[in-house]
């Protein structure tokens, strides 16, 4: 037909003349071929459209149609979702409602269903009753698909708000928050106080800690977050610390989504604020029990490796480093004679002894077993690393005994670079420097050089002057001893002995086999009137760490007189929680007698 292909040439039908209907058909084709917009003449009671413009191209539709909208909607030109917000365009109109609008997805001619904006308004005869819809259509599928976009994100944010503790929105184009939604924590200051970057400078001030003032301002800068949105990147987390109120250092995340308003195009920023204190908290303590051996909470063999790896990487030219590796002497002996308790509180004092040794200096970490390794780096020269394995030496040394006795030494192994040497070829030097040191007799070091085959270190081993073999012999010979006591802290305040010098045992009256059946104990046979004295003067120094000294007398079975004894008390480190150690200076004084209630020296 030639009005479905030629506008032109096509005319109302229906019996609406021009002037009842409003506007002609000229009149409504100049206005849509202006404005770019479908216009659509809608005849209320024969249900009959007429279109005006391009729509017959663009849509592949006929210039006049009858039965709308249900020819429409049977032909599939509405989509199946959309259909209900079609039909009431023209159900209001037809009811006489004189305006109204809805959003439909129309099929194009390319067969695409795209969305459209459509408006009415009703056109009404000279009695004023409606005769007429006059509807306009334009596509707005980039609108529709900003606004789905945006009830989608704030939908989207809901279950993230409903989980954090607070929020803030604000629109970084503007430079604006909303102090209305969410924010309670912020204050306003001066003119500029509504502003995000006001806003920014005042939570790096107020809530972040020192720690993460910088990472905090450098996170939240607005301009870094515009560069990120236009990057397609919309969203970012920080976890930072902040300071209670009690002083409590706090841990957050603050989940940052942006998106796009769909009317202004500004770019809209949520701040969610969480609380993640506890699993931080519990996250490090994982990570430190990965990262720990079990029993002497020092590196362990994995983790002690990574860290000497990546500070061999960072190593400065000609920066000297030394690796240590440090073997206890006769353990299996502990282990055998006194038990694995007794052996697992050797190696935690040995890891203790190390940390000490080494200061904030080294990497100490438990390859197993009984081997340790220590790592410095920074060190002056040779004769640093000459004191520090001297240091190790004389710190590792043990005596363990009850009937029976142990004594521990160590020996040591250490290879030195000026950086460039990979930790297995640094610690292949190590071990063989190890190795010589034990074939050479133990309790000693052995120092090789990686890079310089003459060096000083590449010397016979080291030995001590003073050894464990001397040391016990020392203790043996004291004049009455030490012993060492441990004071409970709850009551009843048993005392009891955990350790007592061969000079000490001796002095007491035991024998070996009588030790097998009865254990020394620092408060036998002391004479009954200055037993409360004794045991007053021990609780004492375990309470308070202060050291007393006390004078008092023995009676042993064979004695026909009470001997006197000196004894000066203090308390030492424990890792028992339950108790405290005091160690006892005996000194005997039988050479001293009692004239009128006065101790004299006998001459």
């Amino acid at each position: 037909m030639t009005h479905e292909n030629d506008p032109s040439n096509a005319k109302p039908t229906g019996g609406t003349s021009a002037r009842g209907a409003g506007l002609s058909r000229q009149e409504l084709q100049a206005i849509a071929i202006q404005s770019g917009v479908q216009i659509m003449r809608y005849n209320l009671s024969t249900r009959v459209a007429e279109r005006f413009y391009n729509a017959p191209k663009l849509y592949g539709v006929p210039i006049i149609e009858e039965n709308v909208p249900e020819s429409v909607i049977a032909r599939s030109f509405v989509s199946e979702d959309t259909v209900d917000a079609y039909r009431s365009l023209f159900t209001n109109a037809i009811a006489g409602k004189p305006s109204g609008s809805a959003d439909a997805k129309i099929r194009l001619a390319s067969g695409e269903y795209r969305w459209h904006h459509a408006d009415y308004a009703l056109i009404y005869d000279d009695q004023g009753e409606p005769t007429h819809a006059i509807l306009t259509f334009h596509e707005n599928s980039a609108e529709r698909e900003l606004q789905f976009k945006y009830a989608k994100w704030r939908s989207g944010l809901s279950a993230l708000l409903e989980e954090s503790i607070l929020y803030t929105e604000a629109n970084i184009t503007k430079n604006e928050v909303d102090l209305q939604e969410g924010t309670s924590f912020y204050r306003r200051e001066g003119d500029d106080a509504a502003s995000y970057d006001a806003f920014v400078h005042y939570g790096a001030r107020r809530l972040a800690t020192d720690t993460f003032r910088a990472q905090y301002l450098e996170f939240f800068d607005r301009n870094r977050l515009i560069n990120l949105f236009s990057s397609n990147v919309h969203e970012d987390t920080l976890e930072y610390s902040i300071m209670s109120e009690a002083g409590e250092e706090l841990w957050l995340r603050a989940n940052v989504r942006m998106n796009r308003h769909p009317s202004t195009d500004d770019i809209l920023l949520v701040i969610a604020y969480a609380d993640i204190d506890q699993q931080h908290k519990e996250f490090e303590r994982l990570a430190h029990i990965a990262l720990r051996d079990p029993l002497t909470q020092i590196l362990n063999r994995s983790a002690m490796e990574s860290d000497i790896e990546r500070r061999l990487d960072r190593a400065q030219p000609g920066e000297l480093l030394a690796l240590f590796i440090i073997d206890l002497d006769n353990f299996k002996l502990i282990n055998d004679t006194f038990g694995h308790q007794q052996g697992d509180t050797v190696l935690r004092q040995t890891a203790d002894a190390l940390t000490q040794a080494f200061d904030a200096e080294g990497i100490i970490g438990r390859l197993g077993g009984d081997e340790f390794v220590a790592f410095v780096s920074s060190l002056c020269n040779e004769y640093d690393a000459i004191r520090l394995a001297d240091r190790v030496v004389s710190t590792l040394q043990f005596c363990i005994r009850n009937n029976q006795h142990a004594e521990i030494s160590a020996s040591v192994g250490v290879a030195l670079t000026r950086g460039g040497c990979a930790f297995d070829k640094l610690y292949q030097q190590a071990d063989e420097a190890l190795y010589l040191a034990k074939r050479a007799g133990k309790c000693q070091y052995h120092i090789v050089s990686v890079d310089q085959a003459d060096s000083m270190a590449n010397k016979a081993p080291k030995q001590k002057d003073l050894g464990l073999v001397q040391l016990h012999s020392l203790l043996e010979h004291m004049d009455a001893g030490i012993a060492l006591g441990k004071v409970d802290k709850q009551e009843p305040r048993s005392i009891s002995v955990v350790y007592d010098s061969p000079s000490y045992f001796k002095s007491m009256g035991y024998t070996e086999e009588l030790a097998a059946t009865n254990q020394a104990w620092l408060l036998t046979y002391v004479v009954k009137s200055y037993l409360p004295g004794l045991q007053q003067k021990i609780i004492f120094t375990a309470d308070t760490g202060e050291a007393t000294e006390y004078l008092y007398q023995i009676q042993l079975p064979e004695m026909k007189q009470p001997a006197w004894r000196y004894v000066r008390l203090s308390r030492i480190p424990g890792d028992d929680k339950d108790c405290n150690y005091v160690i006892a200076a005996i000194t005997d004084l039988s050479n001293i007698v009692c004239v009128n209630g006065i101790p004299r020296l006998i001459e």
